[in-house]
């Protein structure tokens, strides 16, 4: 099974961080730290493909992706 890398974007909030992955419609998640968002980003990546049967959008470039200057982007795996 291959492991694809989505860029999601972090943003800090004054709890925790929202992240959002552009590259999958609808896939958004939050965390109350750095570790529980990505957790949670890989479990919404997860959800969110889970009915695409192998036709699984391709990742971005993320250095194409533009961010407000106070959100950073981080390389989320899913094992396809």
């Amino acid at each position: 099974m291959p492991k694809l890398f989505y860029p999601a974007i972090f943003h800090p909030e004054k709890i925790g961080y929202s992240v959002v992955v552009p590259d999958i419609d609808g896939c958004f998640s939050e965390g109350d730290t750095l570790e529980e968002a990505v957790e949670m980003t890989c479990n919404a990546i997860g959800l969110c493909l889970e009915e695409c049967q192998g036709n699984y959008p391709v990742p971005s470039n993320p250095a194409n992706i533009q961010t407000k200057p106070s959100d950073f982007i981080s390389l989320v795996p899913f094992e396809a």
